[in-house]
C-alpha cells in the first residue's frame, strides 16, 4: 500500500473521519497506517462496549447493527467506521467459517497445543485464512460502505517462541498473529517488522481499501462550484387549511378532470380560464366527437 501524500495535500477540505473501538492495539495500527498515507484519525470510545455483536447475523449484519448502535449515542452527522476480525480454520471448518466473527473469544480459551491437537484429529489440514471487515458510515447514505481485507496462511507448526514488538503491539505472539504464517512468508505474521507486515496484515489490506475510497471522496468533497448543481429546496409545505394551489405560476401542467355526468367539470374548466389567462381548457367529449383527424393541438 503505497502512499498518496501528493494527492491529500492538494486538498483543502478532509472528512474527519472517526474509528469506533475500544481496542487499543487495533486504533494504534489504524492511525499509523492513516498516518502513512497523509490523513488523520480521530478515536471514538464508549464508556461501555462498543456495541453488542450478535454472531449469527454474519459479518456484514453484525456491522451493520453496530452502525445503528453507535449512532445512538455518537454524534449523528459524524462520518465513521468499525471494523471486525474473524478466523477461517480449514480442519475445523465447513461451509461456516470456524471460528469465525467468534475468533476473540475462540483464541481466549484456546491453546496452541490444544488446536494442533484438533488439526492433527481432523486430517492435519493446517490452511487458515484471518479476514478483517470494515463498515464505513457515512450521514447522507443510508446503507454502511463495507470494505474486506483478507490473508491466507497457515498455522505454524510449533508455539511462537518471539518477543512481542514494544512500538507495534498487535505484532505479538498473544495473539492468532503469533500462531499464524501467511502464504508467500517464512514468518508468522506477529514476529514481522512493521513495514514488512503491511503486504501481509488482514487489516492493513481493509483498511488500505477503505483509505482510496476516502481519497475519492475528499477528491469530490474538494471540486470547484462549477462542477456540480444545487438543486432547489423543497417547497414550504401546506399547512392545515391552507388551499393547495393546483397550477404553480412558474411551471407548465396537464391537468386532466374525470368525474360523472354533471359533476362540474366544464363548470371547474370554466372557473380556472377566467382566474389563469394561461390556461386552455379542452372538453374531450367534444374532441371524441369531432375525431382525432380533425384535432391538432
Amino acid at each position: 500500500m503505497r502512499p498518496h501524500y501528493g494527492d491529500v495535500f492538494r486538498f483543502d477540505r478532509l472528512l474527519r473521519t472517526f474509528f469506533y473501538t475500544s481496542n487499543a492495539d487495533k486504533l494504534i495500527q489504524a492511525r499509523l497506517i492513516f498516518m502513512r498515507n497523509g490523513y488523520q484519525l480521530n478515536h471514538y470510545r464508549s464508556r461501555h462496549e462498543p456495541y453488542d455483536e450478535d454472531y449469527s447475523l454474519g459479518t456484514e449484519g453484525l456491522l451493520s447493527e453496530a452502525l445503528k448502535q453507535v449512532s445512538q449515542e455518537f454524534e449523528r452527522r459524524s462520518v465513521f467506521f468499525v471494523e471486525d476480525t474473524s478466523l477461517r480454520l480449514e480442519a475445523l471448518s465447513d461451509n461456516n467459517d470456524y471460528p469465525g466473527t467468534r475468533v476473540k473469544e475462540w483464541f481466549a480459551d484456546t491453546s496452541f497445543e490444544e488446536l494442533d491437537r484438533q488439526i492433527a484429529l481432523r486430517g492435519g489440514d493446517r490452511r487458515a485464512v484471518v479476514k478483517s471487515d470494515i463498515a464505513l458510515r457515512l450521514p447522507s447514505l443510508s446503507q454502511p460502505i463495507f470494505f474486506h481485507g483478507e490473508t491466507s496462511g497457515a498455522v505454524a507448526t510449533e508455539p511462537p517462541h518471539f518477543e512481542a514488538s514494544p512500538q507495534y503491539p498487535w505484532l505479538t505472539p498473544q495473539t492468532f498473529n503469533g500462531w499464524f504464517v501467511p502464504n508467500g512468508s517464512g514468518k508468522r505474521l506477529g514476529e514481522m517488522e512493521f513495514e514488512e507486515s503491511l503486504a501481509f496484515d488482514f487489516r492493513a489490506k481493509s483498511i488500505g481499501s477503505l483509505i482510496e475510497r476516502l481519497e475519492e471522496l475528499n477528491a469530490a468533497l474538494n471540486i470547484g462550484s462549477r462542477n456540480y448543481i444545487v438543486r432547489r429546496p423543497a417547497e414550504p409545505s401546506i399547512e392545515a387549511g391552507d388551499q393547495l394551489s393546483l397550477l404553480p405560476a412558474d411551471r407548465r401542467n396537464v391537468l386532466i378532470v374525470i368525474g360523472h355526468k354533471c359533476a362540474g367539470k366544464t363548470t371547474f374548466s370554466d372557473f380556472l380560464t377566467t382566474q389563469r389567462p394561461a390556461v386552455f381548457a379542452l372538453e374531450g367529449s367534444s374532441l371524441l366527437r369531432v375525431g382525432p383527424e380533425s384535432c391538432s393541438i
